[in-house]
């Protein structure tokens, strides 16, 4: 909070809208918008000043659906033994990434926004299967290809239809099987009502013949299928998974054992688990092959949440006194917050209604406000983020090919003030003069004030009659 003894040099209301910006069709539209203060002046006049920036209100459309980049992606490695980075590059994958052992491939969710728990969970599958299809294709026609099949073991809301390809657009209500009551049914977890769900997805060789890669087995990386979640973004909250660095991926193995604190193996094989389930790195879960049918098991390790980003952050190109936590300026990374630095950050607003409306209402003292660090400004910058740093709010981030991307806008209104702070001077040390009487001996001379004069008596009325006498 401010000095209460600051004095407000200059005060100024400064209303912004950021409908009609400026945009260049070379670059994605990321909402920001420039403000160059031509006719505004503002600098500081003395040297205990400094420039300050409160908001006093905000307002823009709710654009900032779940899945703003990259909070919508996550990965899936690939034994090497069971496909090989070449043999993934060539069936077109997406982003494919050859690492310890075998092969990250890209997976994104589509949905923007989730009204339930059932909505994740087959927006997760989905996804999974979408990445897969490259590799196992549906779309051949007569007996090659591959059949699609998603099913939920346990949890309440829709589900897929038996008919039909994996397709997210055949999702329809249906009647959800009823929930298990033995591990066996369920996997490994404890449900924890609809915000865990246990689902299947299969896909078979329409031929018939046996599913052309038979070798997958959670027990070495080359051999392995896993799912993983970046540290960078979002998305392993979403999903209810556990995250990892997948910019440093130290294989399945070691990747799997640090999502899963230790543990890959989830249960006695055969006995607390059917098929031999496994954990899949960063979610529960597990493999297996029979005859020309290949069955993917998920499962959370973690519940899932509808909404991962509550907040929209408001940011500036000022240097200012405002700090943050490391882990919330880093866009490429998110580092362990063990410290603070300076932040750009000079807002936060709830995005949780269709229209984002803030209004400051504690009045001599803004909550948000930032103290410049420079003497004047010529130009303003703000623009918006989740709070990884991301402004880039696409919906589509690996297949956007458009440069407007987003209709991002606000309004606001912004105090602008000069503030003078107080100046507290320190008391004059006097040395202590040695060989000097104490004090109860020093005599004062007497000061008569005017000279001596008496002021009451010493006027022209009293010099006149002194005269006569």
């Amino acid at each position: 909070m401010p000095n209460s003894n600051e004095i407000v040099v200059k005060s100024t209301n400064l209303f912004v809208s950021s409908n009609d910006r400026s945009r260049s069709v070379s670059n994605n539209d990321d909402g920001t918008i420039n403000i160059p203060f031509k006719n505004l002046p503002f600098h500081t006049e003395g040297p205990h000043q400094t420039l300050r920036i409160s908001v006093m209100n905000f307002c823009a459309p709710n654009q900032f659906d779940r899945s703003v980049s990259p909070n919508n992606v996550f990965s899936l490695f690939i034994g090497s033994a069971v496909k090989t980075t070449t043999e993934i590059q060539n069936a077109g994958c997406s982003n494919p990434t050859a690492v310890q052992g075998g092969t990250l491939i890209g997976a994104q969710l589509l949905l923007p926004r989730y009204s339930s728990y059932s909505d994740i969970g087959l927006d997760f599958i989905n996804a999974v299967a979408i990445a897969l299809e490259p590799l196992y294709p549906s779309t051949e026609s007569g007996a090659t290809g591959f059949d699609y099949q998603i099913t939920r073991l346990s949890g309440g809301g829709r589900t897929v239809p038996g008919n039909g390809s994996y397709l997210y657009n055949t999702i329809a209500p249906g009647v959800a099987p009823p929930l298990p009551n033995s591990w066996a049914t369920v996997g490994n977890y404890t449900q924890n009502g609809a915000k865990v769900l246990t689902m299947t997805m299969t896909i078979t060789n329409r031929s018939g013949s046996a599913f052309p890669d038979a070798n997958w087995n959670q027990a070495v990386d080359d051999t392995a299928f896993g799912v993983f979640f970046d540290t960078s973004n979002d998305t392993y909250q979403q999903l209810g998974g556990k995250p990892t660095n997948l910019s440093a991926f130290p294989g399945f193995t070691a990747a799997a054992q640090k999502c899963a604190q230790g543990v890959v193996l989830d249960g006695v094989p055969g006995v607390d688990l059917p098929l031999n389930l496994v954990g899949l790195g960063g979610v529960y879960g597990g493999i297996s092959v029979d005859g020309a049918t290949l069955t993917i098991t998920v499962s959370q390790r973690c519940p899932m949440v509808l909404t991962t980003e509550p907040l929209i952050y408001l940011r500036t190109n000022i240097a200012s006194s405002n700090h943050s936590t490391s882990n919330m300026n880093e866009k490429a990374s998110t580092p362990d917050p063990q410290d603070t630095e300076p932040s750009n950050i000079l807002a936060t607003f709830p995005i949780n209604d269709d229209i984002i409306y803030f209004q400051e209402t504690s009045g001599e003292y803004p909550v948000f406000s930032i103290d410049a660090s420079a003497k004047s400004l010529n130009n303003l910058q703000l623009f918006l983020t989740d709070r990884h740093g991301n402004s880039d709010f696409r919906l589509f981030p690996n297949h956007s090919s458009t440069s407007f991307t987003s209709n991002l806008s606000f309004t606001c209104m912004l105090r602008l003030q000069v503030i003078e702070r107080p100046v507290i001077e320190q008391a004059l040390t006097i040395p202590t003069q040695q060989g000097l009487p104490p004090p109860r001996y020093h005599s004062h001379p007497l000061v008569q004030p005017d000279g001596g004069k008496d002021t009451m008596l010493d006027t022209a009325k009293n010099r006149l009659a002194a005269r006569r006498m």
